[in-house]
């Protein structure tokens, strides 16, 4: 089969994100990369669970280190988008877990989402998407990483409950994208009950939009 769009998931944990992207058009494959490998054991579990073996596949790498997407196992402007959920704490500003997954899950060091907005723009096709999810006083980070190559940005913030201060932001932007940069607004994700907001349900179908763009 082939298929017409090609999705890969940075930092794809045991491949949440991804799967559930691929799981919504048949037509979508999907390339999961992860560093560590127990939770990339756990993703192709995940993809054997869902019966996506056909379009799925685990990829384990450093998206830091300056290997070729071909090493990795992943192609050059194959991709139609990448998400990316990359660890939020610079390990020299933060406590670290005594755990070692966790350490590794959480910190990474300054300049890295950099490097993998690197590897996003040399996977993408002319025209493909990024979706990044990070801290929201990382802003102007994450501003100054997109800066080479994309275009087109838009920001989202997240917030815990209505009427707190945003603690996330999901910024979407384009390669070589023209458009001026945007604020959406913002998606609050759970009610005076503690539950889910509906507003949830929209992380999902920007994302999946982006994907059948």
């Amino acid at each position: 089969m082939i298929y017409k769009k090609r999705l890969a998931d940075f930092g794809a944990g045991v491949g949440t994100a991804g799967l559930a992207l691929a799981l919504t058009e048949p037509s979508r494959s999907l390339v999961l990369v992860e560093l560590d490998p127990a939770l990339a054991a756990l993703a192709e579990e995940n993809i054997a669970h869902n019966r996506l073996g056909l379009r799925a596949r685990v990829v384990v790498a450093d998206l830091t280190q300056p290997v070729t997407l071909r090493a990795a196992g992943l192609a050059e402007r194959a991709v139609d988008l990448v998400i990316m959920n990359s660890p939020f704490l610079d390990p020299a500003r933060s406590r670290a877990s005594p755990l070692a997954q966790r350490r590794g899950s959480h910190a990474m060091p300054e300049g890295s989402l950099a490097l993998w907005l690197k590897a996003a723009r040399r996977c993408l096709k002319p025209g493909g998407h990024v979706a990044v999810i990070h801290r929201a006083d990382a802003v102007q980070e994450i501003l100054a990483a997109l800066k080479p190559g994309f275009g087109g940005v838009a920001i989202r913030p997240v917030h815990p409950r209505d009427g707190e201060a945003a603690h996330r932001l999901l910024v979407t932007a384009k390669l070589n994208g023209k458009a001026p940069a945007r604020i959406l607004p913002g998606l609050v994700l759970h009610g005076a009950d503690g539950r889910f907001t509906p507003q949830v349900e929209a992380l999902h179908r920007e994302l999946d939009a982006l994907s059948a763009a």
